[in-house]
């Protein structure tokens, strides 16, 4: 997660109250999520590979 973090941009954004605050590219739980998904969801079966 560290060297996605490094690799996405991040805005500065202003709120109202004129405090800034770090707003990423994509927000890193999406990222988690997406790689836990994928795992959970992925056919590891032996049938499933092509071993050519």
């Amino acid at each position: 997660m560290r060297c996605l973090k490094h690799h996405l941009h991040e805005d500065e954004v202003y709120q109202a109250d004129g405090h800034m605050h770090h707003v990423e590219e994509i927000p890193l739980t999406t990222i988690r999520e997406f790689v836990a998904n994928s795992l959970v969801h992925s056919n590891l079966s032996p049938k499933h590979f092509d071993y050519r």
